[in-house]
């Protein structure tokens, strides 16, 4: 059996539609700015716990640095950038301006800067993303304060699948779709193929991020093959 090169992997030309800004930036890069090498990630539980509590303990302390927000951004395209991505729909949470104490223009100026500067020949895809943890008022309300740009191409629901019923998204769904935006959300990561099933007709979704539970049921999978749903697998 004759193997592939990870360099010739990456010379070939390809789509990341399953991106996340901040969290697939270039590592060097990371830690030439922060002065440290991070700790890699083990998963040691199924679920996304271990997942966020390395976000919160290794990761985040990074972006405590003045300028560090711009600096995951450029990582985020210098990498997509190395690893051949011609086609990015790359997101960027709504409630960053929050979670950085940065204001909207200046998250979208980054996202402009970077994609021009590092990566220029990118067909770039820029996407909103929300988190199921926090209450629809309070996505909403971060959802507007980016519409005024009229920059971004879709949205993406993410983060832990069971914290609230999908349901609850409709609304922010519907605004959205009425903009003219790509539908997809992070569903069968850890869920079943019923829970893929539901999340696409509730939220009428155009992609799924994951969706690999929908692999546990012959049905649902000719369903969302019959549908020209694509299952956007990391």
């Amino acid at each position: 059996m004759q193997l592939i090169s990870v360099d010739a992997i990456r010379k070939i030309p390809k789509a990341d539609l399953h991106n996340h800004c901040l969290l697939g930036g270039r590592r060097s890069v990371i830690e030439k700015y922060y002065g440290k090498k991070l700790d890699r990630f083990k998963a040691r539980e199924p679920g996304i716990a271990d997942l966020n509590k390395w976000i919160r303990q290794v990761l985040s302390p990074f972006f405590k640095l003045p300028g560090a927000f711009e600096k995951g951004v450029e990582a985020a395209f210098i990498q997509a950038g190395r690893d051949g991505v011609t086609k990015l729909e790359m997101s960027i949470d709504v409630y960053s301006g929050t979670m950085f104490n940065i204001s909207t223009a200046r998250i979208v100026a980054a996202l402009k800067l970077y994609h021009q500067t590092v990566a220029p020949g990118i067909e770039f895809r820029p996407e909103l993303g929300f988190s199921r943890r926090l209450p629809l008022p309070v996505l909403m309300r971060c959802f507007e304060s980016f519409l005024d740009y009229e920059y971004f191409r879709s949205v993406d629901l993410y983060d832990d699948e069971f914290a609230q019923p999908i349901e609850n998204f409709k609304e922010l769904y519907r605004r959205a779709k009425k903009l003219g935006m790509k539908c997809k959300a992070h569903v069968g990561e850890f869920g079943t193929a019923d829970s893929v099933k539901e999340a696409v007709e509730a939220l009428e979704l155009d992609a799924v991020q994951h969706g690999i539970g929908a692999a546990g049921s012959p049905a649902v999978m000719r369903w969302l093959a019959d549908h020209q749903i694509t299952l956007n697998v990391c």
